[in-house]
Formats: structure tokens, sequence, C-alpha cells
């Protein structure tokens, strides 16, 4: 509990009742003095982003009713009380976020664009999430996908292989709110990439954290911001004319656009639980199709590690005549859980259009072993859900693209790709062709997304090399800081389903966060 200095008579006041109290003085004054239906706020009192709000929403003095003298008198009683539950307020903002955090940039060595930064030997863990760096790069190694591209249906590789992003947004301009006005141009980007993270307070997504309305916690509310990572041709033609990079770049550096995040397992509260906010499609009867798992219910939960591998492409064209999921960049993503008591892995999750489709190898463990003649030594591991082959994400409704039974991805089939010791560690993706998600099977659907069948035997390979991003607050290397802190969509144009953010921004991300800072909920994730 913190004092106020107001007056003898005035007991002392917590931070909670600071907000309480001020809200209530604004209502007073409002319902006093304002005839104006839209709350405003009288000078001394300030909203909870910190500004003080005394105009309407056009700029003008909100109505005002009552004589001057009325208003002054008002002012004048209330001003001591007003004064000193202002400068609380400051106090406990100061309490609540202890201080801006603006990490400093690890310089980073990239021998080929994209390479991982060295480690200094001195600081073994550089992203502070008390996980040794060598130990997160070794797993990052060990349990790296194996990435089969798809044909189109007439034949033909996929148009737009993995890219570097920071090879993107070097060549791209950034823009504001109105979707066309440069707030960076390309030149400004190609000098200085970390410009992206200072266009505003809020285009850092940890400068973007406050006080929450009751002064107690230090949040972002609304850590997604109407900045659009713009390329140079911004239209669509047949072929939009996007910055990438070559199949040949590709097949050369085997993790181009890859990047991982291994954190310490620790659920604050439900809503750091994918299952608890799964992407809802308009028609679905399956609000929670995805049960908790053993590793997320355990109350002993400090012996799981999180993997995350995120690839980064420069357009997602749905090759299908409808093009609705035509948009700017994208992300895709697997996430594995791995048990430090066993030494395996329990769980892994392709994400395909927002939905996951989880395997628990933990509860079925025995796997049927296959030589493929594209990925080689395999282990397939089937579940209760296997006997349902022809599994459709989504389908068309009346009106809407409807979510159509995905519970019957889960625990349904994966396949692990055999590792030169011996073990069958690394998870096989199929990836759509031209859009890019990741599938665990070549079967399955998704209503008007082309198919994963995974043939284009030319352009597969085992991701090699992963850069490590680290932590939000602690990225490894420049690349990392912008990856994790812009706060805006990696792309502008789309036809019906818009760019993605980066990767600290979407679902599967495992918040690891210090500071007093909350973690972002994944229902303002993407």
């Amino acid at each position: 509990m913190i004092g106020l200095a107001n007056s003898p008579a005035q007991a002392a006041l917590g931070c909670r009742d600071v907000a309480l109290r001020l809200h209530a003085l604004d209502l007073e004054y409002h319902e006093k003095f304002v005839c104006d239906p839209k709350p405003a706020s009288i000078p001394h009192i300030q909203t909870p982003d910190g500004t003080n709000q005394i105009s309407d929403h056009n700029g003008e003095p909100p109505c005002m009713k009552g004589t001057p003298a009325s208003r002054v008198a008002w002012q004048h009683d209330h001003q001591a009380e007003l004064d000193a539950l202002n400068a609380q307020k400051a106090v406990c903002i100061k309490l609540a976020c202890p201080s801006a955090i603006n990490p400093a940039l690890v310089a980073a060595t990239h021998g080929v664009l994209g390479h991982a930064p060295a480690t200094p030997v001195a600081d073994p863990d550089m992203d502070r999430d008390g996980i040794p760096d060598a130990t997160e790069n070794a797993l990052i190694a060990r349990f790296s996908p194996y990435l089969r591209f798809s044909d189109g249906q007439v034949g033909g590789s996929d148009l737009y292989p993995p890219t570097d992003p920071l090879y993107y947004l070097q060549r791209s301009a950034v823009d504001g709110g109105d979707h066309s006005t440069p707030v960076l141009t390309a030149q400004q980007l190609a000098n200085d990439s970390h410009a992206v993270l200072g266009l505003s307070p809020a285009s850092n997504v940890l400068r973007g954290y406050g006080a929450d309305y009751y002064l107690e916690r230090c949040v972002n509310e609304a850590p997604r911001t109407d900045y659009y990572v713009t390329p140079p041709f911004d239209s669509l033609p047949i072929v939009p004319h996007v910055p990438a990079q070559t199949w040949a770049d590709a097949m050369q550096i085997h993790h181009l656009g890859m990047f991982a995040h291994v954190s310490p397992f620790i659920p604050t509260g439900p809503n750091d639980l994918p299952c608890h906010c799964p992407k809802i499609i308009v028609g679905t009867q399956h609000d929670h199709v995805i049960p908790p798992s053993a590793y997320e219910t355990d109350s002993n939960n400090a012996h799981y590690y999180k993997i995350e591998y995120y690839q980064f492409f420069p357009f997602n064209h749905d090759d299908q005549v409808s093009k609705i999921g035509d948009h700017e960049s994208d992300w895709s993503i697997i996430t594995l859980v791995y048990d430090t008591a066993t030494d395996k892995i329990v769980a892994v999750s392709h994400w395909a259009h927002g939905v996951e489709m989880r395997f628990d190898i933990r509860n079925y463990p025995d796997c049927t072993r296959k030589v493929d003649p594209v990925v080689g030594n395999e282990c397939i591991f089937t579940g209760p859900m296997h006997s349902r082959s022809n599994v459709s994400l989504a389908k068309l409704g009346v009106f809407t693209i409807d979510q159509d039974h995905p519970e019957y991805a889960q625990n349904n089939e994966v396949r692990f790709a055999q590792d030169a010791s011996g073990e069958f560690s690394h998870p096989v993706v199929y990836v759509e062709h031209d859009s890019h998600e990741f599938w665990p099977t070549e079967h399955w659907s998704f209503f008007g997304a082309p198919a994963h069948p995974g043939n284009d035997t030319a352009h597969s390979y085992l991701a090699t090399d992963i850069p490590n991003l680290g932590e939000i607050q602690h990225p490894m290397g420049d690349e990392a800081a912008v990856l994790l802190l812009y706060s805006g969509s990696w792309g502008n144009w789309n036809s019906s389903n818009s760019p993605p953010p980066g990767p600290a921004l979407h679902k599967p991300w495992n918040w690891f966060m210090t500071n007093n800072r909350v973690p972002i909920s994944c229902r303002a994730a993407e």
C-alpha cells in the first residue's frame, strides 16, 4: 500500500484505488459540466494512455454546461487531490513498468545472409531465459524440420521460394495506416533496417508496453500496429513483383528465411495455451477442438522446453481461381515440445491457416518405419484419428468459409526423418504449393488452398544451421531484433487475407517475459 500526501484526512491508497478515484472524479466532472455525449476529462485527469483528453473526437472543445465560475470552483476544491493523485499515478506507472526496455542489439556476424550470429563464450545465455545458448542451438539442430515442397497442379516449382526477411525488408518501403503513405523508403531501410523500430513507441513491441488501467500490471493491449512492409511493386499482376531470393539460394543455404526459438514452457495461465484460442472461422461448431495436452496441464512443467521454427516466404499465392488467399509475405510454423527429464519430444504441432494440428507422441509412442524415396528412412506415428484420412480443415459455407472438423487432424499422423546419428528426430513438413502452409502429411485439405503433395523432389531438404532468435527482451542479433520487435505487418497488399506480423505476434510463440511485463495473450496474436 502506497500512501498519498493529499490531506491529513485522506487514507492511504493503493494504485488501483488511485485509478478508481481518478475515474470517479472524471465522471463527476463530466456529469456536472459536460453536455457532450462523448466522455471527456478535465485537464488534470489523465486517461489510461497517459494523455489529457479534453476535446471531442473532432478536436473541438466539448459542449460545456454550468457557469465558468462553477467550473473554476469545482477545480479549486479538487485541485490538491488531483495533483496528489496524478503524482501518485506517475509513481504507480513506474512501479508497474519499472523501466522502458530498449534491448542492446548484439552485433551479428552474417557470413552469409541469414547466418546465426556468433555467441561470445563469456555469455552462455545471451537471451536470459535460463537455458544455455549451446543447449538451445543443439536442440534447434537436433529437431530441425525436413521440408518437402510441392509442385503445382500443372507442374512447376513454387514461385516464391524461401527468402530472408531482411532481404525482403531492405528492398521495400514501410507504409502507415492508410496503406499508401511511405513512412520509410526502401533506401532508408537498406541503410538501416532497424528504422522500423523507431517509427513510434508502438512500432517496437516492447516500447508499446505501459501500465494497465488499474496501474497494477505492465501490458501491451494492442501489440499489432498499422505499419506495413510494402514491396516496390505493390500490385497483383499475374506474377507479383516482390523481393525474393531464388531456389538456387535456398538450396545452397538450407535455412534461408528460417529462424528458431527455444524457451522454457511455463504457462502463466490458460491464455498462454493455443488450445484456448484456436482460430475460429465463421460457422464453426468446434470452439476447443484441441484439448489440453499433458505437458500443458502438468503442475511440474519446468522440465519442458518449447522449440519453434518460423519460415519466411515473400508472397502467399493460393494458386486457385478465387485468389482469396493471396497476400504479400508469409510466415509458416512448426513447433515441438521437448521433455528434459526424458530427453524426448513429447508433442509436435504443424500449423496451417491458423489451425494447430498436434500429435502427442508421449501418448502414442509407437511408429512404423519405412523408406521414403525423398526423405529416406522415416518413422510414422499414428493415433486414434488415423482412420480419418480425408480431413478437411475448412469448407465452403453459404456465404463463408467454415471450419470443418479440425479435431480429426489431432493425433492423426506425424512423420519423423532419421538423423545421421540414427535418431528419428526431424519432423517432416509437407509445404503447400505457393501458399506455404505446413502440414504433417500429404493428405487432408483446406478449402480454397492448393494441395501439398510434397512432390517437388528437386527442392526438398533438411533445414540446417538455423539462426536462434532468442527472447523478445534479449534478441540474438540485429536481424532477430527486427523480426521480434517490429509490430507491423510483413506485407501490404492482400486479396481477403491480411499479411502476417512477425514471429512473436503469432499464437505459437512461447513468451518468456521478465521486468513485470505480462505476456501478450494469444487472443491478441495472429
